[in-house]
Parts: structure tokens; C-alpha cells; sequence
């Protein structure tokens, strides 16, 4: 390369009594395991016939993001590449350089760079230089650049990641868009055997400990089911979890309680094992307790300059902040060159350098510092004069590393004891820097933002960051958990940007993007009539901006689109909602060929809603086909990248396993809902609060296909798990779970034994109807549908349960219902009409009245007409019945049939079989 850049040596020191030391990626303590799928990933992204492309890789803290990327970067390196991490200060001098401008590539380069999220604007500046270089010269240069961000969290629409994004605009967003690689999000290894993936890692870490010391490892016992359930639920599957059990067990001398050990406990052991080496190191005349907590602060102001005044004054106020002598800071300096300190770059400066692992690091400087609580406030302050960029980051990324974890509740709040005190303009910066939707930041995120809302100003000035810091306010309360106040904070924001954009029209992008929060918030709380009215109201903005602006525009328009689809199905408005998805499908499929990589994801999500709105529809075969696309995409995304798309396919596959019930393909519906099973089940092994409501809905699902192909038995099993987990959910306070929770309780009452289980089966079907009655009593269009099908069910319980007038009644409600469906669809309702009569007729053939049985058969016959002419393959089961049925009766009570009324379907039949032949 001919620029002042050079890539990182990333070989560190291996010092076994030190586990950062063990566990930093550079060490290669162990071989990779379970990441091959990825490296192909990557490799097919280096090889590419693109001159540009740029990767951002993200995951929880030690899942393996730097160890993988150093991986492909050694390949790369061997296929003849200049490969590897790029330092954060070469970086930066190489960026505001002169040469940068016309910096040209000699070789294949592969440039990776380490926690992006402190480096964002530089890395801005980078990628739209290689991206206009891609469209330009690269193409005839023969040479190819790849870039790989690493950072723990990469959300396109909030945090730094889409801070960067959002601040590009025309040529230069159209120029790293299309270069832009789909995110890599990263999750546990070994996605097709996860558990053997655990074991392995153990045993891989036992046998390097045991060449490493030259000692024996104990033996890894055998571990049962119960055992690598403990496993998982205690490690997460991490692999620095794993790693650090294994070590800890060598350590002690036993493996025989290395599933025993949670997160907190080992992040525990590996921070007592790190504060005993630095008390070892730790030389004459310097204090051990003021040495440890200088090489606290470090993790949280990253490595520092021996000459650095900020930081030698910050060790001193610590000093004084505990009541040693302004002298002691010598003995403190002498005792950090000792244990963090390392020769520098090439001028000779004495580095200190934190503990080289991340999650340990960030470990050891809230367990240190946080041992005086009293000075912890005026200590966070100080170490944030240093360098208030990096310390916030460092800050808010050890938050999010450790919050949940045992033993480190404090980093909930630490936080907020020292808001109050720092400036606005570093508050604002800050906000923009932190990714709220992950739910491990929220409390912070209510903590800083609610600090904002009293300290911004009331001018003309604020009024923006105002409007701007309660739609982030909304957003953390909605990740904590507390959807009202994220509904009202919304409404605030949407009141403050509402005003804003009568003075400036520039304004309303964010007024876009508030709305566009309240919708989902009020979708959540079941107010779907209000989500569609300000989905409407965000289509709207965004279709008048994309005509001035185009570019990004027009992905957020195509986005709306697809929101606005969804909170009408949500609302009954299907007919609405069936052309705000197909307007959706049309702007996303046009973004897809142009940049399939990045919208991709948008398009099958669009697929998926106009199959949805099809099936709200009825309208079973214009649904299948995009259904069966959007899986189709899905398929190939979920191979590629596992851990972000496992749960889309999942849900795909929920989404058509209705269709082909309805269609009569039960060989593709069971499946279909059994794979959709057990991708959700691999999800909750993960995190069962997080995927439960969706498992539930898949075991619904398929609960309904077993009844649909008569397997019963099994059904019931499926249909009382699925129901024991939505209790659960309405338990937990989330009432928008009673609709589903209404849903399984009908499918269990269909699918109980009533010889068995008859108060069982009736007790089901009639809380089902009631649920059912009072949702059509609020929503009549949404849920009219499924009122119908709950009084038809429980009108079947009852009769066969010996009620036979409160059966009849119930059915006759059943089908006064289905006539309002059928007035106003046709299409849609007509066999499940045709069937209410059917089961009404029954009930009249129980109670000794064939007439009324007959007579409500014949009604039957007469609705088949319009199914079996247009749709005769599924409407064939049902008249079978029926006019089996209707012919049997007509013997019983000495009546001749209609076989005037029955001829009408002999051409139906006769066409249908013989196309069926050919």
C-alpha cells in the first residue's frame, strides 16, 4: 500500500495465570470450532468480482466476531492478500492524510477494524472513498479492497452504525449502499449441533491448557441431557463462557462442576485471577489497591500514553479520592509500568495497556472501582475527562456487556449518578451513540434521556434534540419493557415534530421516523385502528420525500408500505391492507434488483405480508405463491447468516402452513409447521422469554394442521403445550397474547377426547367463545371470523356431550355470523358457511328432528355450489360429507333426495377427475 498505513500485529503475550491474556483472539488458545460456515461466508464476501465491498460483523461480547475475522484474515493472507486489523491511531492518520486522497491499492487488501463504533466518523470518510473508487477506477485496476467492521451491536436505523448511514445522502449513500454487504450478525457456533459444539469447545480448551502448563487437565465427565441443559442456560453457549469453565477447572484441579458455573461466577473467578497476577507484579513501594484500580481505569479509557497529564491526573484524584498522599502517584505509575505497562509504537513512548480481553476487562473495572462506592460518582467524572468519547463508549459498551449478569446488577444504574453533572452537547452525543433497541441498554437509555429532557433548554434551538430525545425516550421504555410510557412518550414526540415542520419542512424525516414508532407501539397495545391511521400518515411523508429525494428515501417508503400492510391486517381492513402490500412488494422488489444484497431482507419481508393478506382474504391460491417465495429467499439468507435469519424463516413457514391447510396439501402443512416448531424451539433453548409467544404460535399452527389430517392425539399434545405457554404470557401482564391464547383453546376443545375428557373439551371451547365475543364486540371486522368458527366448535362440543339445544344454538349463532362473512365475501366464507350447516343438521339429526337436519344439509349443498366450481379440489372433502350425510337422513326419514340438487356437481366432478388423469 502507498499510504502511512500499516496492519496490525495482533500477537500478544500468553500468560496462564492471566485468563484475558488466555482468551484475547490473538492468542489462539484453541483452534476455531463450529465457524466454518461462516469463513466460507467470508471468504465468498473477499471473492467477490466487486472492486468494493464492506462487511460489518456483529454479536454479544466473546461470541467470537475478532477470533472468526482473524481467521479469514490469516486465509486471506495465505491466498496472497495484504490481510489483517487495522490500529485505531493508524487509521486516523492515515484518513486525514494527504496521500489518502489518491491512495490507489497495490495488492488485495482486506482492512479489518475493531470496535467501529468509536470510530465511526473516520470510518465514514473511508468507506465513501472506497466506494466512489469501486464505481470509478477500481473496476479497470484488476485489485480488490474488502472491509470488515467488527462492534457488538450494528441496527441500520439507530446507535452509531445508523448514525452513519443516516448522515450520507445522494451519490455518496447510493455509492456505499450498493457496495454494502447484508450485516453479519453472529450467534453461538456450531448452529447444527450446538451441544457437541459446547463439548468440543470444553474439551479443545482442556487439551491447549494442558500443552500450554505442561500439566494434566482433569477429565471432562460425561454430561447428560440435564447436564448440557445447565450448560447452556449458564454459559449461553458463549464460547469465552466455555473457554473460561474449562480453564477454571484446570485451575482447580476438577471438571466435575463445570456446568455449575454461570456467567457471573466465572467473570467473577476470571477478574480474582487477573487482581491476583497485578498484585504479583505489583513491585516495592507502590500500593496494590491504588495499581489495581489505575488498570480499572484503564478499561474504561483504553491504552494510554506514560505522558498522558489527563490520565496521571485522573490516578491522582483517585489517590486523594481515597486518602493516600499526592506522592503516591509515583509508586502507582511505577506499579502500572509493572503490570499493564508495553514498549510503544516506534518512537519509544511506555504504553499502558488495559487487560487485552473485553468482556474481562470491562469485569475487572466495575468490580474494582465499584469496591468504594462512596468515590465511584466522582470517579466515573474524572476518568470521562480524559476522553470523554472513548470513556462513554467503553461505558456504555461494558453496560450492555454485563447487565443481567449475577453479581454485576450495579452496571444497571452506575450510570446515571453522574448524568446529571456532564454538558448537553456531550449528553446529545452520547444518545446518538447508543443502540436502544437492545434491552440490555434500556435502563440507561430512560435514565440519559429523561437527564436530556430537563436539561435541554426550552429555545427555537433545542426543539429538534427535544422532539428527537423523546423518541428515544420512548424507545428505551419500550425495550424495558413498558410499552404504555413508550406510548405516550411517542405521542409527545410526534406533538413536538408535528409543530416543527410547519417552520421547517426538513423536519419531517423525523417526524416520519416518530410516527412511524407510535404505530408499532400502538400495535403492540391492541390499538390497530390508530397503528394503521398514523401508518397511513408516515406512507404519506415518506412518498413525498422519496419524489424529491429518491435514494434512501425510497427503501423507508417501501418500508412503510409494509408497516401500514401490517397494522391493517391487524385492524380487519384486509382489502387495504392487500394493496399497501402489494405497493410494498412493488417498491422493494425494484430496490432488490438494484442491490440485492441490502434489500433482500425488505423484499421478503413484503412477501410474506402479501401472502398474509391474500390468506386474510381467502384467497388460498394467490397467497401460496408468495408465501412459497419469501421462504425461498429465506432459505438461502438462513444458510448464510443463521443467527439473524433462522427466526424469519421460522416465521415464514408459520405463515404458509395455514395456506396449504386450506389448499389440502396436509403433506406440505405438517411439515411445514413442524420445521417452523423446531426452529422456534432452538431459538427458546437460546432465550425462551424472547422466542415463547412465537413457539406458541408455531405449536398453534401445527396443533390445527394435526386436527385438519385427523391426528389427534398428537394435536392435543401440541394444542396443551401451546396453551400452557400463552397462560404464561397472560400472566406476565401481556394481554395482546388473548387473542392467540382464545385461538388454542378452541384447538385444544377440537382436539380433546370427548370420550375422555368432555367437561374438559367444553370448558376450553366455551372460554374460547367468550374471549371471542367480547374481541368482535370491540373489532367486529377483525375478529368476526374467528367468533363464527368458536360457536360452530363449541355447538359441536356441546351436542356430542349430550347438550344438544345450547349445540343447536350455539351453531345457528355460528352460522348467523358466517352469512355476514359470506355477504361480504363470497369467495372467502362459503365452505366454512356450508360446513356450520352441516354440523346445525347433525344436531337436528341427534335431537329426533330430520326435517330441520335435511333441510339445513340441503342449504349446505346449495352454498357448495360456489367452492366447488371455483376451488373443487379442497371443496371436495367437505360435499363428500355433506351429501353422504344428506342421502343417509333422506333414507332414514323415507324422503326421496334431490337429485336435481345433487346432479348439479356430477360435470363439477366428472371435469375434475378426468383433468386429475390426464
Amino acid at each position: 500500500m502507498d499510504a502511512p498505513i500499516y496492519l496490525a500485529n495482533t500477537t500478544h503475550l500468553i500468560i496462564p495465570e492471566r485468563p484475558g491474556s488466555l482468551l484475547h483472539p490473538s492468542a489462539s488458545f484453541l483452534p476455531l470450532v463450529g465457524r466454518g460456515a461462516e469463513l466460507e461466508g467470508i471468504d465468498s464476501f473477499c471473492n467477490s468480482g466487486a472492486p468494493f465491498r464492506w462487511l460489518t460483523v456483529f454479536g454479544n461480547g466473546g461470541v467470537g466476531k475478532t477470533r472468526l475475522t482473524q481467521e479469514a484474515a490469516a486465509k486471506a493472507s495465505a491466498d496472497g492478500w495484504l490481510a489483517g486489523f487495522v490500529p485505531g491511531d493508524a487509521l486516523d492518520a492515515w484518513v486525514s492524510s494527504p496521500e489518502f486522497a489518491t491512495f490507489k491499492p497495490l495488492q488485495n487488501t482486506l482492512m479489518i477494524i475493531d470496535n467501529a463504533a468509536r470510530k465511526s466518523e473516520v470510518l465514514e470518510n473511508l468507506i465513501v472513498h472506497f466506494a466512489k473508487w469501486g464505481r470509478e477506477e477500481g473496476r479497470s485496476s484488476g485489485k480488490r479492497v474488502r472491509l470488515i467492521l467488527i462492534e457488538r451491536r450494528a441496527a441500520v436505523e439507530a446507535g452509531w452504525f445508523g448514525e452513519m448511514l443516516h448522515r450520507l445522502s445522494g451519490p455518496e449513500w447510493e455509492a456505499v449502499q450498493s457496495s454494502m454487504e447484508m450485516p453479519l450478525r453472529l450467534g453461538f457456533p456450531g448452529r447444527e449441533d450446538p451441544d457437541n459444539t459446547m463439548v468440543e469447545i470444553l474439551q479443545e480448551s482442556l487439551d491447549a491448557w494442558s500443552d500450554l502448563c505442561q500439566k494434566e487437565a482433569p477429565r471432562l465427565p460425561s454430561l447428560s441431557r440435564e447436564s448440557l441443559q445447565a450448560l447452556r442456560l449458564n454459559t449461553d453457549r458463549n464460547p469465552v463462557y466455555l473457554q473460561l469453565a474449562a480453564i477454571r477447572a484446570c485451575e482447580t484441579g476438577s471438571a466435575v462442576n463445570i456446568t455449575d458455573w454461570d456467567q457471573g461466577d466465572l467473570l467473577q473467578w476470571a477478574v480474582a485471577r487477573e487482581r491476583a497476577a497485578v498484585r504479583g507484579l505489583c513491585p516495592k513501594g507502590s500500593d496494590p489497591i491504588l495499581v489495581e484500580r489505575a488498570v480499572a481505569y484503564l478499561a474504561f479509557c483504553g491504552a494510554r500514553d506514560s505522558k498522558d497529564d489527563g490520565f496521571i491526573n485522573l490516578l491522582r484524584a483517585d489517590a486523594l479520592c481515597l486518602g493516600a498522599s499526592e506522592t503516591a502517584i509515583d509508586g502507582t505509575l511505577m506499579g502500572l509500568k509493572a503490570t499493564a505497562g508495553r514498549g510503544g509504537v516506534e518512537d519509544g513512548r511506555q504504553l499502558y495497556i488495559p487487560i487485552i480481553h473485553d468482556l474481562i476487562n470491562g469485569a475487572f473495572g466495575v468490580l474494582v472501582i465499584s469496591e468504594y462506592r462512596a468515590q465511584m460518582e466522582e470517579c466515573i467524572e474524572v476518568a470521562i475527562g480524559v476522553d470523554p468519547e472513548l470513556v462513554w463508549l467503553n461505558l456504555i459498551r461494558t453496560t450492555g456487556d454485563l447487565s443481567g449478569i449475577k453479581g454485576f446488577e450495579l452496571v444497571n444504574h452506575w450510570l446515571d449518578m453522574v448524568l446529571s453533572e456532564r454538558p448537553v452537547e456531550e449528553l446529545i452525543w452520547v444518545s446518538r451513540q447508543t443502540s436502544l433497541r437492545n434491552s440490555n441498554l434500556a435502563a440507561f437509555g430512560i435514565s440519559l434521556h429523561e437527564t436530556l429532557v430537563l436539561k435541554l433548554q426550552q429555545t427555537p434551538a433545542y426543539a429538534s434534540v427535544r422532539a428527537d430525545t423523546m423518541n428515544r425516550l420512548a424507545v428505551a421504555n419500550f425495550e424495558l419493557g413498558n410499552v404504555g410510557g413508550a406510548l405516550e412518550t411517542a405521542r409527545r414526540a410526534v406533538e413536538a415534530y408535528s409543530k416543527l415542520v410547519e417552520d421547517d419542512p426538513a423536519n419531517y424525516r423525523r417526524l416520519a421516523n416518530c410516527l412511524n414508532n407510535l404505530a408499532a407501539f400502538e400495535a403492540i397495545q391492541g390499538k390497530a385502528v390508530n397503528a394503521a391511521k398514523e401508518g397511513l400518515r408516515v406512507v404519506q411523508i415518506r412518498t413525498d420525500l422519496a419524489k424529491e429525494e429518491g435514494g434512501q428515501e425510497e427503501a423507508e417508503l417501501a418500508g412503510a408500505w409494509t408497516n401500514l400492510a401490517a397494522y391493517q391486517h391487524h385492524a380487519g381492513s384486509y382489502r387495504p391492507a392487500l394493496e399497501a402490500a402489494e405497493e410494498g412488494v412493488k417498491q422493494w422488489e425494484k430496490l432488490a434488483r438494484s442491490n440485492p444484497r441490502v434489500y433482500v431482507p425488505g423484499f421478503v419481508q413484503a412477501l410474506n405480508n402479501l401472502a398474509i393478506s391474500h390468506a386474510r382474504l381467502r384467497e388460498w391460491d394467490e397467497a401460496l405463491a408468495p408465501a412459497e417465495r419469501a421462504i425461498g429467499f429465506l432459505r438461502g439468507l438462513s444458510e448464510k447468516n443463521p443467527d439473524a435469519f433462522d427466526s424469519e424463516l421460522a416465521a415464514a413457514l408459520a405463515n404458509v402452513t395455514p395456506v396449504y391447510g386450506a389448499l389440502g396439501r396436509a403433506s406440505k402443512a405438517v411439515p411445514a409447521a413442524v420445521e417452523a416448531v423446531e426452529i422456534y424451539e432452538r431459538l427458546s433453548q437460546r432465550n425462551a422469554d424472547v422466542w415463547k409467544d412465537d413457539l406458541a404460535l408455531a405449536l398453534n399452527n401445527l396443533a390445527a394442521e394435526l386436527l385438519r389430517s385427523g391426528r389427534r392425539e398428537q394435536g392435543e399434545k401440541v394444542a396443551n403445550r401451546s396453551l400452557s405457554l400463552y397462560k404464561s404470557l397472560l400472566v406476565d401482564g401481556r394481554t395482546r397474547f388473548a387473542v392467540p391464547y382464545a385461538t388454542a383453546l378452541n384447538n385444544l376443545a377440537a382436539l380433546t377426547d370427548l370420550n375422555l375428557a368432555p367437561e374438559k373439551a367444553l370448558a376450553a371451547a366455551s372460554r374460547s367463545a367468550e374471549i371471542h365475543e367480547q374481541l368482535t364486540s370491540v373489532r367486529p371486522k377483525a375478529f368476526l371470523e374467528r367468533h363464527a368458527a368458536s360457536l360452530a366448535n363449541l355447538g359441536r362440543i356441546m351436542g356430542e356431550a349430550g347438550l344438544v339445544e345450547k349445540g343447536i344454538s350455539s351453531v345457528k349463532l355460528a352460522i348467523s355470523e358466517f352469512k355476514k362473512l359470506v355477504d361480504a365475501n363470497p369467495d372467502g366464507y362459503s365452505l366454512e358457511f356450508a360446513a356450520a350447516h352441516g354440523q346445525v343438521a347433525e344436531l337436528y339429526a341427534i335431537s329426533g328432528d330430520l326435517a330441520g337436519g335435511i333441510e339445513h344439509l340441503e342449504r349446505a349443498l346449495g352454498i357448495m355450489r360456489l367452492p366447488m366450481s371455483k376451488r373443487i379440489g379442497p371443496s371436495i372433502p367437505l360435499f363428500a360429507t355433506i351429501a353422504k350425510r344428506y342421502v343417509e337422513l333422506c333414507e332414514v326419514a323415507v324422503k326421496r333426495p334431490s337429485f336435481e340438487l345433487l346432479g348439479h356437481f356430477d360435470n363439477l366432478l366428472d371435469y375434475h377427475y378426468k383433468k386429475r388423469a390426464r
